[in-house]
């Protein structure tokens, strides 16, 4: 009888065996499946992250009874898996860590390490050959180019996570790196000069204390066709040089440009030198921003961008820095009406200062508008930082006439109704305002105007109140109740209406 049992025993354990053969072989499989669908077809895969807001199993799908165990795993750690998979490219491995860093909003600690830890490897694995190959396209993603993209904020990659990664290992092969080939962007025919990583390589330089590269950094400056390049190297070597060579570098930039047709340059040097010192904590950076190039933007259609971009970066260049000197520089920044507008999202005066056509107002702010109230919030932490408290009372009035609580026609179409209707009846009744032709905004407490509206709509409220009720919140305001409620010390005047 026991020696029955034995056998018994040890044909389960057989079974059990093969069970776990057949378990690693079929996860292997599904994994591989994975990683192909993800090769084939990179716009499903951006479109599933977009609608699921997660980066876990790629097209991974749990089969039988192996799939209920591994399923549990994947919901946690699925992109581990995959990311470790011997079948996943470092191409894939590189465009999957963009992802994650860049756009998964449910990323966790370990699998950014998992990925950090990958792009350090590769540098040092064949990452300068790989940077350095002819026949790379631009946007082809590289470990050295990703690399520089976490230390620069580019691509939206966040400077935050550079400090997981930075080791003394890598400067040999971003020193070189400095010497890669232009390449051909297929988006615009027949360029040349430009290699958009290649640019951000001084950057990460900077902040790697790299004084190793202080030389073939002039090098660069001084001889190099790329101007952005160049540009980052100044920056690079402003936080790098002795006090000493750092003034004869700035009086070199300020003596480099007396040709006109040159002469813009010297603002771009002046603002990258500038962000150097800053970087090395030097506040006479300060002294050398400037921000009133503004006007000359205005008459190009794209000025909502330039505006922002270089208000974002004038932010960021300050970005956890404590100076009295900052006082002026961001009194400046928000006395600046154009850049008020924009903080205001009043279309109808940007429209008025530059008239481009109503659609291209709506399109551009339709492109930047979560960009625009995370530079709100930006200006709004670092006077928080240094108690600029006088500075508080822009930003209140700022967030209190914010126009972003807006509603568009296009949503009430959307939903099967007649517009321009809706639009009539709710001005009529004043509950509502136009902020141009094609958006409005409410005049009154959505809670107190229900029952009118209920009335006046009949079975098309629901709809309605349903728009109403996602559009018309101030998210500015919202923004900066949020922060001031969590000072210690708020005066509490800033939290009444204005």
């Amino acid at each position: 009888m026991k020696k029955l049992r034995n056998i018994g025993l040890l044909i389960i354990m057989v079974l059990f065996l093969k069970f776990e053969i057949i378990y690693a072989q079929n996860s292997e499989e599904n994994y591989s499946k994975g990683i192909s669908n993800y090769a084939k077809d990179q716009k499903s895969f951006n479109e599933k992250i977009n609608e699921s807001g997660k980066l876990i199993d790629l097209e991974y799908k749990p089969i039988g009874k192996e799939g209920r165990r591994l399923q549990k795993k994947t919901l946690k750690k699925g992109l581990i898996y995959i990311f470790n998979s011997k079948k996943t490219t470092r191409s894939q491995k590189l465009k999957m860590g963009r992802q994650m860093l860049a756009f998964d909003k449910n990323r966790t600690d370990e699998r950014v390490q998992v990925y950090l830890d990958f792009l350090v490897e590769a540098i040092i694995d064949g990452g300068i050959e790989e940077f350095m190959d002819l026949n790379r396209k631009e946007h082809t993603p590289t470990a050295i180019g990703e690399y520089a993209f976490v230390a620069s904020d580019f691509k939206g990659y966040s400077s935050s996570d550079f400090e997981k990664i930075k080791t003394p290992k890598v400067i040999p092969y971003l020193i070189k790196a400095l010497n890669a080939p232009d390449l051909d962007n297929p988006k615009i025919p027949n360029i040349s000069g430009r290699n958009v990583a290649r640019q951000q390589v001084p950057v990460a330089l900077a902040k790697l204390r790299a004084y190793e590269s202080i030389e073939p950094l002039k090098d660069v400056y001084k001889n190099h066709h790329d101007f952005h390049l160049r540009k980052n190297a100044v920056y690079a070597l402003a936080s790098l040089l002795d006090d000493e060579k750092t003034e004869e570098l700035k009086d070199e930039i300020f003596t480099d440009f007396t040709d006109d047709a040159e002469v813009y340059k010297l603002a771009y040097y002046k603002f990258a030198f500038a962000k150097g010192l800053i970087l090395k904590g030097d506040a006479k950076g300060i002294d050398l921003f400037e921000y009133d190039d503004f006007e000359n933007e205005k008459s190009t259609n794209t000025n909502i961008f330039g505006t922002i971009n270089k208000a974002v970066d004038a932010i960021r260049a300050t970005e956890g820095f404590k100076s009295q000197k900052l006082e002026n520089y961001y009194t400046k920044i928000l006395n600046h009406s154009y850049l008020q507008d924009i903080l205001k999202f009043d279309k109808e005066k940007i429209g008025a200062k530059n008239p481009p056509k109503a659609s291209k107002v709506d399109h551009d702010f339709g492109q930047v508008t979560t960009r625009i109230l995370k530079l709100y919030e930006n200006i709004l932490d670092q006077i928080i930082l240094n108690r600029f408290d006088n500075l508080l009372f822009i930003l209140r009035d700022i967030a209190a006439e914010s126009y972003n609580g807006t509603v568009a026609k296009h949503q009430f179409s959307n939903v099967g109704l007649d517009a321009n209707d809706v639009f009539q009846k709710m001005i009529k009744n004043g509950w509502f305002e136009l902020v141009d032709p094609s958006n409005g905004r409410l005049t009154k407490n959505l809670d107190e105007i229900k029952q009118g509206m209920s009335k006046t709509f009949g079975n098309d409220f629901s709809k309605i109140l349903f728009i109403l009720q996602q559009s018309h919140k101030n998210k500015t305001k919202e923004i900066f109740n949020r922060k001031i409620q969590a000072m210690d010390d708020v005066d509490q005047y800033l939290l009444r209406d204005k």
